[in-house]
């Protein structure tokens, strides 16, 4: 019978700063642009500016990367992305029927080709017996595609690990993704089968809270639930002198449960991270949900309360002389209802005091911190009501949106 709300505050915030900086990032024709440093770098600068936007806008979803990147960042302290080249293959099954003697000639010299099925059609006289019908092949194959391409995607917090001392991806000692697989995947990147086989998956993954937040408004948000019989696969990217001659150098290693799957120096980590309010000398900086977790809190326990005053106004307490009234009436609440009573005068209401009006005014004293910390007003949401008043000038207009989108700006820069 009491108040569930919470308010939204963190979300209409992160909602109101992914246009503009989507905007930013997006609106125009490339999302990447080179730089020419001398006259000689201008034809560079062109072909690596069509190429990369080619890679990350047409290869790659990149407008919905960065959409997931940024708002992982707004809501989780920092947004993460993997970049990496993808030469795993992909093998298709295609069906074809009636091809002539020259078409499935062609086909079987396809070295990508295997042939799962072929049924041989005619070579045999028409029904007058004059010539024979023209022989026609119907062949089911198995094509592989080795199709090799940068592929970029944005990586869930929770599915990525770093040296909690670190303070840029760059110098970390210990970087790892986490990701879960099914044993066909891991067999198409290449590791042995007879690996994959073996090994055992580790469920305490599933159970991240991060993961289970994630899912919550799934009908089943268990591990057991999940629809692939996937297992958890950590990368990891790590520091070490493996050949002992004193320095360490960058490899990566590839482990499910105690099984190694492969140990390999690398030359980068494929990690690029991001977040809206950089701490100083940390890896991990401040997210909207920082800002203002606080105050979301704070309003929540103030809607609560106003509206349990409002259901106690409506639907209140009694008080009731022992014996002479009828509590199952009592209990019954609807409009025009009937409560029977012995005697006049044994049910009376109790008073529900009503919230003094300074209430509703600390729901707007909040929303002002809000925004003096976030930057986003109601004045930079669109125009106010008193907007396109004559005695207002375009300068003091757009000093209005400029201080207020100042604090966005720099989370964009």
């Amino acid at each position: 019978g009491r108040s569930q709300i919470v308010t939204r505050d963190v979300a209409d915030v992160i909602e109101w700063i992914m246009p503009s900086l989507m905007k930013i990032f997006t609106s125009g024709d490339k999302v990447v642009q080179f730089e020419p440093q001398g006259p000689e770098d201008v034809e560079m600068a062109k072909q690596s500016t069509d190429y990369v936007n080619y890679v990350v806008m047409r290869q790659n979803p990149g407008f919905s990367i960065i959409y997931q990147w940024f708002k992982d960042a707004l809501l989780q302290k920092n947004g993460i992305v993997k970049h990496y080249w993808d030469d795993s293959s992909e093998t298709l099954r295609e069906e074809y029927k009636n091809l002539t003697e020259e078409e499935f000639t062609a086909l079987l010299m396809d070295d990508d080709v295997e042939v799962k099925q072929h049924t041989e059609n005619g070579g045999e006289e028409d029904e007058l017996g004059i010539q024979p019908q023209q022989v026609t092949h119907d062949v089911i194959v198995n094509r592989t595609y080795d199709d090799g391409q940068v592929r970029i995607e944005a990586v869930p917090p929770e599915e990525f690990l770093i040296d909690k001392y670190a303070k840029s991806i760059d110098t970390a000692r210990f970087v790892a993704h986490r990701v879960k697989r099914t044993k066909s995947e891991l067999i198409e990147q290449g590791y042995p089968k007879s690996k994959i086989d073996g090994v055992f998956n580790n469920d305490e993954a599933d159970y991240k809270a991060e993961r289970l937040a994630r899912f919550s408004h799934e009908q089943d948000n268990s591990p057991e639930g999940d629809i692939d019989d996937g297992i958890w696969v950590t990368e990891c990217y790590l520091r070490v002198d493996y050949d002992n001659d004193g320095i360490a150098e960058l490899r990566k290693v590839t482990k499910v449960g105690d099984e190694l799957l492969d140990n390999e120096a690398v030359d980068s980590v494929p990690f690029s991270s991001l977040t809206p309010i950089p701490m100083p000398h940390k890896f991990y900086g401040l997210s909207i949900y920082d800002l203002i977790s606080d105050l979301q809190l704070i309003k929540t326990t103030l809607m609560r309360n106003l509206l349990d005053n409002m259901y106690l106004t409506n639907n209140g307490r009694y008080e009731v002389v022992e014996g002479q009234a009828n509590l199952d009436d009592l209990m019954t609440s609807r409009p025009g209802g009937i409560v029977r009573v012995r005697t006049p005068g044994a049910v009376n209401p109790l008073g529900t005091p009503q919230l003094d009006q300074n209430s509703f005014n600390m729901l707007g004293y909040l929303d002002s911190i809000r925004e003096e910390r976030t930057g986003v007003s109601k004045n930079s949401m669109g125009l106010s009501e008193g907007g396109l008043k004559s005695h207002q000038t375009a300068t003091g207009v757009g000093q209005v949106m400029t201080a207020a989108q100042q604090k966005i700006e720099l989370i964009a820069r």
